[in-house]
């Protein structure tokens, strides 16, 4: 993701750059059903997709900017963290998730890098989920009777050894 800035009004955004050629046809149909859904966000722990838009090799994502960075980086340079704070932390990322979930959207990269901090001045800092371009939607059943479509995960770091193996 890159920092980007609005020309009339200085406003700061976060954009992303999908190239087109990295996906295949059922992940391009996933990435705009997700993105048609998060357009409408209304959680407060998750970044809101602002628009997106195409051209004839990439999409531009572009996405509210979170001031604070990376929570992993304000967790590091952090001398102490109490258990109030980890837990509502924590209670901030579940909640998000829950949400993701009732609208049947599976991020698939939940990683350190894709969580946020949006105002790091808060005594407890407001964390938000990042970068949903590679999540799907849940699909009730396709053609052939499943019940969700077999994706693979977008970053090997974060697989789970089982999915591994097969």
């Amino acid at each position: 993701m890159q920092r980007v800035v609005e020309k009339q009004t200085a406003e700061q955004f976060a954009m992303k750059i999908i190239k087109k050629s990295y996906l295949k046809k059922d992940e391009k149909m996933d990435l705009k059903s997700v993105l048609d859904i998060l357009v409408d966000n209304e959680h407060k722990n998750v970044t809101n997709v602002i628009e997106y838009y195409q051209d004839k090799k990439f999409y531009y994502v572009v996405y509210e900017y979170n001031q604070g960075g990376l929570l992993f980086d304000y967790m590091a340079e952090s001398q102490y963290f109490n258990d109030k704070t980890i837990a509502c932390i924590v209670k901030q990322i579940l909640s998000a998730l829950m949400y993701n979930q009732a609208k049947e959207i599976f991020h698939k990269e939940l990683r350190p890098e894709n969580l946020m901090i949006d105002d790091p001045l808060l005594d407890i800092p407001s964390v938000k989920i990042n970068d949903f371009s590679t999540s799907v939607e849940y699909m009730p059943k396709d053609k052939k009777g499943r019940k969700m479509r077999k994706t693979t995960f977008s970053c090997l770091y974060f697989m789970p050894p089982e999915v591994v193996g097969n």
